[in-house]
């Protein structure tokens, strides 16, 4: 959730204030300042990128406790670790003239989205104010981009000591191996996030959802779990449900909507997911969230993934 601020020309909170009246949670990044969002939604919860020097990453944490976050999820699921084989969206470092000139053709093509921002009489804001270093300074996002790239990959030993700065629930983002679930769990997580972020660091990676039933077996009720990647309709959701997970997270769609058009469009994607997830449980034959099983659906063998078949795969080992 680190880009709504520049894809609508609406108040930069607005999806808070949806998120809080549609009585969602809400994991927050980067483009808007995190105590401003709190204010509009207290459901919302810090999401730490490793990027930076550890005082620097202490700073954040501490502003993310002194603003209310509800928990803290350290994302370890998007790493510098490849290119993206399709390449990735041009992010200019500033909105100047050259860049404007650059941009024209989209904007003329698209003129109610156009006439919206000049009607706000503001640009879009182009800078990382939660990766600021708290005295004013605010790094736009090539900046950001480019400390995040230098700093060393972590280790299960940073993750401890984040867990040393941290007195509330943690999430640990991006585990898709039941060894590494466990070992989360060792460090202080009370939270596991299956993700691989959207498939977005390794071309042809394990599906998180095939890894989902060893993990949930891994953890063994020790901590809650998530389930993110490729989460479009509620059918998404109530599979995600049935193989283990205590909760979903919505990254995309959401987004899509607050594109088009703003809080409303946000509103929108939320309900169609209620609606479809809805129509499914009634399908189902279902009336609460606890009957939903494995036993609903029917996985082709071989689909989901045993424990003993993770010993040949990636796993976080420093």
């Amino acid at each position: 959730m680190d880009r709504y601020c520049r894809v609508h020309p609406g108040e930069s909170c607005a999806w808070a204030r949806r998120l809080r009246k549609d009585q969602l949670i809400q994991r927050h990044t980067t483009s808007s300042r995190f105590e401003d969002v709190v204010k509009d939604n207290s459901n919302a919860i810090y999401q730490l990128y490793w990027a930076g020097t550890r005082d620097e990453i202490t700073q954040r944490i501490g502003r993310a406790a002194a603003a209310g976050s509800k928990a803290l999820i350290v994302t370890m699921d998007a790493l510098p670790i490849q290119a993206r084989d399709w390449g990735s969206p041009v992010i200019p470092a500033q909105l100047d003239l050259k860049t404007m000139i650059q941009f024209t053709p989209m904007g003329l093509s698209r003129p109610g989205w156009l006439l919206s921002y000049l009607r706000r009489r503001k640009l879009p804001d182009l800078t990382v104010p939660n990766f600021g270093d708290g005295t004013g300074s605010v790094p736009t996002m090539a900046q950001a981009f480019m400390q995040w790239l230098a700093t060393p990959l972590p280790t299960w030993k940073d993750l401890e000591w984040i867990r040393s700065l941290w007195q509330g629930p943690l999430m640990v983002k991006g585990i898709w191996h039941p060894d590494d679930a466990r070992r989360a769990i060792d460090a202080g997580a009370t939270a596991i996030g299956v993700s691989n972020h959207g498939g977005n660091n390794l071309d042809s990676t394990l599906s998180p959802l095939c890894a989902l039933p060893a993990i949930v077996d891994a953890v063994d009720g020790q901590a809650e779990i998530s389930f993110d990647g490729g989460v479009r309709r509620g059918g998404d959701v109530f599979k995600a449900l049935a193989l283990g997970a205590d909760v979903t997270l919505i990254g995309r769609a959401w987004l899509f909507g607050l594109s088009a058009n703003g809080e409303r469009g946000v509103s929108e994607v939320i309900a169609a997911l209620r609606s479809s997830f809805d129509k499914i449980m009634l399908g189902v034959g279902h009336n609460s969230l606890s009957e939903i099983s494995i036993e609903d659906l029917v996985v082709p063998e071989g689909f989901v993934l045993e424990r003993s078949a993770f010993g040949a795969l990636p796993r976080i080992t420093t």
